[in-house]
């Protein structure tokens, strides 16, 4: 499918796509402005600017004086949703991540430990759904590089290394 030469969608920001759906949450651009506790030439000048990107008007007042979306608006604003939402999980994330709930821990064992080894994976996959474990298993020489390289973030052996 062709796309128009009248839409510039790289250059859609999401300051433009948050200052629509506020001005179609709110009703008004002066209500919308004060939800985003920006001016209200700001948030016209972000909806011009994301009318201008698409090549179509996003809003149309209503009988009762309210704005209401047009065809292109109303898509806009469910992308609008769904970035928001990707946003708000990602974020989430980040912040599990930065707890110590989510993440990948990298766990050397020596040979020897494979026997053993596997066991610990389960309980820590149960005692920590969100952390995945990757289990490496590894003579001692390699454990210690792995470890040095930073490939694992805890070793098992049967001797401690020479170097921390």
């Amino acid at each position: 499918m062709a796309r128009e030469s009248n839409i510039h969608e790289k250059a859609v920001t999401l300051k433009q796509l948050r200052a629509l759906a506020a001005i179609l949450r709110e009703g008004n651009l002066a209500a919308a402005a004060a939800s985003l506790n920006v001016t209200g030439p700001a948030v016209s000048t972000q909806l011009r600017l994301l009318e201008a990107n698409v090549g179509a008007r996003l809003v149309e007042r209503g009988p009762n004086g309210k704005v209401r979306p047009t065809p292109e608006g109303r898509e806009l604003l469910a992308a609008t949703a769904e970035i928001e939402s990707a946003l708000g999980l990602c974020f989430d994330r980040i912040r599990a991540l930065r707890a110590g709930h989510e993440g990948l821990v990298a766990l050397g064992v020596v040979s020897t430990g494979k026997y053993f080894a596997p066991g610990l994976v389960a309980r820590a996959r149960e005692a920590l759904p969100g952390i995945r474990v990757a289990l490496k298993v590894g003579n001692r020489g390699a454990l210690s590089q792995a470890l040095a390289e930073r490939a694992v973030e805890l070793a098992i052996t049967g001797r401690p290394p020479s170097e921390p």
